[in-house]
């Protein structure tokens, strides 16, 4: 299991990010994204993205949030990330699509001058 970090600048940011489309006709990659309720000194809050599992569809994706067993899972990999102390309280975890992962990558790049703007 990876988890993938990646620092937002808002809240607005998140929600814009996380929020859901209806893209039915196009098949695409679910992950499993993590909220954390700390925020960091620049303003920006921590944010997990596990890059495995990767589900087909934002059912099956959703069904993993709910399940004892997968909760588990991303539990230990949270704590093997943090060597056993996360960031703060979680807020939220939810499911995002391909495209919402492409666009928290770009913005990972940006903030470590990966790409020019």
């Amino acid at each position: 299991m990876y988890v993938y970090n990646i620092r937002c600048a808002s809240v607005d940011q998140l929600i814009f990010l996380a929020r859901y489309r209806n893209m039915e006709y196009v098949k695409m990659k679910w992950f499993v994204m993590v909220f954390f309720l700390s925020w960091n000194e620049d303003g920006t809050r921590d944010t997990f993205v596990f890059t495995n599992p990767v589900y087909n569809t934002e059912m099956e994706c959703r069904a993993t949030l709910i399940d004892r067993k997968e909760v588990m899972k991303y539990t230990h990999g949270l704590m093997m990330a943090y060597n056993g102390q996360i960031p703060g309280p979680i807020e939220a975890v939810n499911c995002i699509d391909e495209n919402e992962f492409n666009q928290l990558q770009f913005l990972k790049n940006e903030q470590e001058g990966k790409i020019a703007l």
